[in-house]
């Protein structure tokens, strides 16, 4: 009756790159990737501590279509904004 939210599957860099190789043994995808995507703002994260987070599923459906996430924009995480 009720749909549920599903928790977001959050992960850090190296646990990701895990999730990834196991997904796809043969990707070309290396950690220092993930290191440049998430450092540039191309990949979404959160900044937890001395880490930085990442939603799996989110990271999943750029990769499956990267034309189309390359047209929305993401917002910079850990900067600061204006409030108006």
């Amino acid at each position: 009756m009720f749909e549920t939210a599903r928790a977001p599957r959050m992960r850090t860099r190296q646990q990701f790159y895990k999730l990834l190789k196991a997904e796809d043994p043969e990707t070309n995808v290396t950690e220092s990737v993930i290191y440049r995507k998430i450092k540039s703002g191309e990949w979404p994260s959160v900044k937890a501590g001395k880490k930085y987070l990442l939603n799996a599923d989110v990271i999943f459906d750029i990769l499956a279509n990267p034309a189309q996430a390359a047209t929305e924009p993401v917002e910079a995480a850990g900067q600061i904004r204006r409030v108006s």
